[in-house]
């Protein structure tokens, strides 16, 4: 009896060795096509990434949660076909439903001598996602196509951005060439919170190509009884430039701020400002509210200066309130 059932045990591994062989090999024919793949994941509603990212020879972990058969209509894994005409590629989009996961895999065709097109495998990007799904479009910009993503910047407690990363089409690297911060919140530091917003004005193709976004804060504190107290605001004119086969980079003579103060103010929200650069970023409004009348924005700098170091800029707002900044502590 236990002979038996030993061998009918064998026998099972033996059929689930060669399932997993089958589904391998497969798995290897289905990746030589984005189209094969596209058509795989529509019709297949249970299956792991696994053996695709090993079929595609993928080294990097990708964060795309397995595909479960649900009792419903419903489908946790989908797909998208882009087709890209010049230069010829297509991208295939892959994503997770119910995470808001996804991934982007690039592939070129390429000829053979009998007719026929083969795909070649040229990348994959993964934007960061926790808070929201990415979206993304394709944009023309003069005559070269670049992929338009957005993803998850910063993101924690009381802290969220949202990136936007451009990926030219005509590279050979699937990769971006740009990004910026479309938008972000930070609260609950030492310095009043910031709400961040950027946009592109306009780009530029001849020439020297560059990107000119428009970023806007504000700088607001919340009350304990909910009210909120706006504390100035800023815009700034950033211009990106792209030398050739680089990518776009702060050209600070054109900017209003250095790329290192872009970074601080717009870019990084994981790290506070300081009070010192929460001063001197907006110390054009701040000005307003203490040379203004009384108010409770005013009230509030007042106290927010109190407790603040040494600074030029706090010594400006101490006079501008009639307070001598030598007899205030710090």
């Amino acid at each position: 009896m236990k002979a038996k059932l030993l061998a009918g045990l064998s026998v099972a591994l033996y059929f689930a060795a060669s399932g997993r062989a089958q589904s391998t090999d497969e798995m290897a024919r289905i990746a030589q096509s984005p189209y094969e793949i596209e058509r795989f994941v529509e019709k297949t509603p249970a299956f792991e990434w696994e053996p695709l990212w090993k079929a595609l020879h993928i080294q990097e972990e990708i964060v795309l949660p397995s595909c479960e058969e649900r009792l419903d209509a419903t489908r946790d894994c989908g797909s998208e076909l882009i087709t890209i005409n010049e230069p010829a590629q297509v991208l295939l989009l892959l994503r997770h439903e119910l995470s808001g996961f996804e991934t982007y895999l690039r592939f070129f065709p390429e000829n053979a001598a009998n007719g026929t097109v083969h795909w070649r495998f040229a990348g994959h990007f993964e934007p960061y996602v926790k808070y929201f799904p990415p979206t993304h479009k394709v944009a023309i910009i003069g005559t070269e196509p670049y992929l338009q993503v957005t993803g998850q910047g910063n993101a924690g407690t009381c802290l969220n951005t949202e990136v936007e990363d451009w990926i030219d089409l005509t590279r050979m690297n699937f990769e971006p060439v740009f990004s910026y911060t479309v938008k972000g919140n930070r609260c609950g530091g030492h310095t009043p919170d910031r709400s961040i917003r950027g946009i592109v004005v306009s780009v530029k193709t001849q020439r020297k190509p560059s990107i000119t976004v428009s970023y806007s804060v504000e700088f607001s504190v919340t009350l304990e009884s909910g009210t909120e107290l706006n504390l100035g605001s800023r815009t700034d004119k950033v211009v990106y430039v792209r030398n050739q086969g680089q990518n776009y980079q702060i050209e600070n003579a054109l900017s209003t701020l250095s790329a290192k103060q872009v970074e601080r103010v717009y870019g990084n929200l994981d790290e506070d400002l300081t009070p010192e650069e929460y001063f001197r970023y907006d110390l054009v409004q701040l000005k307003e509210i203490a040379t203004g009348p009384e108010s409770p924005e005013k009230k509030c700098l007042g106290s927010f200066l109190r407790t603040s170091p040494a600074s030029p800029e706090k010594s400006t707002l101490d006079r501008l309130l009639g307070r001598d900044p030598t007899k205030q502590p710090r």
